[in-house]
């Protein structure tokens, strides 16, 4: 058996030790957390060791083993063949354990007096990961043998080669993007464990202070691989943009907006003392989210519906999964319903006027939007369970809509209905006080941020109504874009003004109103780069003179990377790189230096998918080409297979034709049909048949040549008698023959008039796309800054809690660092100091 297999097991052991142990410690003080300590850190060690192994067979391409065989090719190299090691469902489960074992570490560190009550619950999490990679092994060796899935006897063994890491999955944003989206995943266990510890020794206070940090980090490390994942689709998948509702992207986006919702309430709790029990249930519920979103891509269930959700998980592990959701859900509200009355707290929302009304209808409108999306992800298994027809969404009726895709029309929809208040309230906000509001002073303070706003729409105005007037029709009514992009901009401007205030006095609390600046950035770049983005279909033909198009520049063919031959023959090797569509883009305005312009590089990648019995054939795919500029993206893909366009005649027995390209005119050449021939017998292996012809030169000089076909080859008929001697040039049958009518397509590579490529090209214009990037970068920014913050914050709180169990008097009023509301009563606060969140 693999050592790694033998790592899992014992990994197993040690969790189930360290659960048993911390399970005693909770009665027995501090020195029986030593040996708790212990078993879990070789719990962690034992996950670090089942990563390395995995690894170090990824990296050292041991194809004997399924996994590599699966994901390893052997032509895979630097951070690819790494990045091969979570590319597979046990290879992520693997980094899920890892991630859980190295925030637990950290846990048990900080935890102080909680640890024991904390540590029970969430080394649970690890002993079931370790369960499930228990079955779901990625040290399982190909079996060999005559079943279906078997690798076959009479093929070399070990084996030489693997299937390969997908062309999509080649990219940079493999080896960042996965190990920073499962950190938050892995860390969203964190605020779950704290809360039921809060629940189970009714310490419903200090604990908003503790977890503050942790639901931070969970917020700002699974937003971030969201905006990551993102970007990689729009750099590398080709869908024109960076979120297609896809059920993966959206089973990372529902915990997140739960959790973003529970860092709000916990900013609620600590400074008003109310949400409490809201809290409570969000930190269960956005951990529950996370593993229903997991099971609905790793479980097969939607598996017809998204471009990359897993495949059925085995059957155990997949039990061990649905035992996590059922235990963690049941449990955790169970629990809550129990303490329910016992949980403190106080009506906040008593003033229309006030930060305390406008926190809780935020909260409100991110639960909301999680409902919606997780209802919109679950509805192809809702509409299964009720026997309907199976759709990615909501609203069959809209369906056909405008050719609009249905999850388009329904995210769309109600997600502008939940964004217009939101983004009214991240702009009142910051003039909003805790508990009570004078009205006269806030309207006051609301007029710099909206005259703002109004200057700021009345420019997009201006472009919404250009867009009209060249002709641009969009689903998307303008006022709406309009409203959205105003409130966008309100919503910025209102938190810069506060963020400049709040630099000034303590710089530390600048965080969350910097992530305000940037979500209001991104809605308006988002909203107007889905709205009036404009895609352009051209065909470059080679040799041709330059295209021109809408968007300020022309277009020209100028070569490929290299010779062209992976992509005219269609048993390319493997895939390759440096295989791209060299294409000039020209400005079509500007000085003279720009007249040349520059070369974008398109790649068009050929991959050939292994399967043990041999080769299942070449794959497409093609990456774009992004061209940026300060208030847009130029998206240049080629929109499908680059295509050698040949000179052609099409004829019968008897008959003389011109020979030219299609649609393009002749080339000066003739081409004469004498007779149909076989030789050999009819569907005969080895049998050649064709035509006899004469080609007649511009100059009138015949040539006889005899293209033809050869039957029984493993790929299919094979050309024969291609090369024309004495005209240098070659001749194939395109498209096969026709033995009833004898009727052939001759297609020629000849002296002036060789082969030419034609290229398709999809030119996309994204307007404003540069502003949904800036504001990702300031809602990232502004989490660090919030989560440094209050980190700071829980640790001078657990000085304080340290010192109260110790005799030491309490922090005075008015203290800053107070765990809770009752242990700090605020003076009133300035104009700076009142905009901290």
């Amino acid at each position: 058996m693999d050592p790694g297999k033998y790592a899992v097991f014992a990994g197993l052991a040690t969790s189930v030790a360290a659960f048993a142990l911390y399970l005693g410690a909770l009665r027995g003080g501090r020195r029986p957390l030593a040996p708790a300590r212990l078993a879990f850190g070789l719990a962690a060690a034992a996950t670090v060791f089942c990563f390395g192994r995995l690894m170090w067979l990824v990296a050292g391409k041991q194809f004997q083993y399924q996994y590599v065989f699966d994901y390893v090719s052997r032509d895979l190299h630097g951070s690819f063949l790494y990045a091969a090691t979570w590319a597979g469902q046990e290879g992520s489960f693997l980094l899920w354990a890892v991630w859980t074992a190295v925030i637990g570490c950290l846990v048990a560190w900080k935890a102080g007096r909680w640890e024991p009550r904390v540590m029970v619950v969430y080394v649970t999490v690890l002993a079931t990961l370790f369960g499930v990679l228990a079955w779901l092994s990625p040290y399982n060796v190909i079996p060999r043998g005559g079943g279906p899935n078997d690798y076959p006897l009479d093929l070399p063994w070990p084996p030489t080669d693997g299937k390969g890491l997908n062309p999509s999955l080649q990219n940079y944003w493999m080896a960042i993007h996965p190990p920073t989206i499962f950190f938050g995943f892995a860390s969203l266990a964190v605020p779950f464990c704290y809360a039921c510890a809060a629940m189970l020794w009714r310490e419903y206070e200090s604990w908003s202070t503790r977890v503050m940090p942790w639901a931070l980090l969970s917020m700002t490390t699974l937003g971030m691989g969201l905006f990551l994942g993102g970007y990689w689709a729009y750099e590398t998948l080709g869908w024109h943009g960076f979120w297609a509702w896809d059920p993966v992207e959206n089973a990372s986006l529902f915990p997140w907006l739960g959790t973003l919702a529970l860092v709000h309430g916990l900013v609620v709790q600590k400074s008003r003392g109310g949400m409490a029990r809201t809290n409570l249930f969000l930190a269960i519920a956005s951990w529950l989210m996370f593993l229903y979103g997991t099971y609905l891509t790793r479980s097969g269930a939607l598996a017809n519906f998204s471009v990359h959700a897993f495949g059925m998980l085995d059957n155990p592990a997949l039990k061990l999964l649905l035992a996590m959701i059922a235990v963690y859900g049941i449990g955790g509200m169970a629990l809550l319903a129990v303490r329910w009355r016992g949980v403190p707290g106080r009506p906040i929302a008593d003033r229309l006027l006030s930060r305390d009304t406008a926190m809780v209808l935020a909260v409100t409108l991110m639960v909301a939007a999680s409902i919606v999306v997780v209802v919109g992800t679950s509805w192809p298994i809702v509409s299964q369970w009720r026997g309907w027809k199976a759709v990615p969404a909501l609203a069959p009726h809209l369906y056909a809509e405008r050719g609009m895709t249905l999850e388009r029309i329904f995210y769309n929809r109600v997600g502008s209905i939940l964004l217009i208040p939101t983004l009214l309230l991240l702009g009142m906000v910051p003039f909003l006080a805790w508990g009570r509001t004078n009205a006269d002073r806030f309207l006051w303070r609301l007029l710099l941020p909206w005259w703002i706003a109004i200057a700021g729409g009345g420019c997009v105005l201006v472009f919404v109504k250009h867009e009209a007037a060249i002709g641009f029709v969009s689903d998307t009514p303008k006022l709406l874009v309009l409203v959205i992009a105003t409130l966008g901009l309100f919503a910025a401007a209102a938190n810069v003004l506060l963020a400049v205030r709040v630099l000034r006095a303590r710089a530390v609390t600048l965080g969350g109103w910097l992530a305000h600046v940037g979500m209001g950035l991104l809605f308006v770049g988002v909203v107007l780069t889905n709205v009036y983005e404009k895609t352009e279909s051209f065909a470059l033909l080679q040799g041709a003179p330059p295209v021109r198009t809408p968007f300020g520049y022309s277009l020209q063919y100028a070569g490929w990377t290299d010779d062209g031959k992976g992509a005219q023959e269609s048993q390319a090797d493997w895939w390759r790189f440096d295989h791209a569509v060299r294409i000039r883009v020209i400005p079509t305005r500007g000085s003279e230096a720009d007249s040349q312009g520059f070369v974008a590089n398109a790649p068009v990648f050929y991959h050939r998918q292994l399967a043990v019995s041999g080769d299942d054939g070449p794959q497409t795919m093609r990456w774009p080409y992004i061209h940026k500029e300060w208030h847009r993206d130029l998206y240049v893909a080629v929109a499908s297979d680059p295509q050698l366009i040949r000179a052609s005649a099409t004829l019968r027995p008897g008959e003389t034709s011109l020979v030219a390209y299609p649609g393009m005119g002749e080339t000066g050449y003739r081409v004469r049909y004498r007779r149909f021939y076989m030789d050999g017998g009819a569907q005969q292996a080895g049998t050649v048949m064709g035509a006899e012809m004469d080609l007649i030169t511009p100059a009138g000089r015949s040539v006889p040549i005899r293209p033809g076909l050869r039957l029984g080859g493993e790929a299919g008929p094979t050309h024969v008698n291609i090369p024309i001697r004495g005209v240098d040039g070659a001749v194939i049958l395109q498209g096969g023959l026709n033995a009833a009518t004898k009727e052939v397509t001759a297609a020629f590579e000849l002296p002036g008039a060789p082969a030419m490529w034609m290229i398709p090209l999809a030119v996309t214009n994204k307007p404003a796309i540069n502003l949904v990037w800036l504001g990702v970068a300031l809602v990232g920014i502004g989490g660090m800054i919030a989560m440094l913050r209050r980190a700071l914050e829980a640790r001078r709180g657990r000085v304080v809690e340290t010192a109260v169990a110790a005799g030491a008097p309490d922090e005075p009023e008015g203290a800053d660092t107070a765990s809770s509301p009752r242990e700090r009563r605020p003076a009133r606060a300035t104009a700076a100091t009142r905009g901290r969140s």
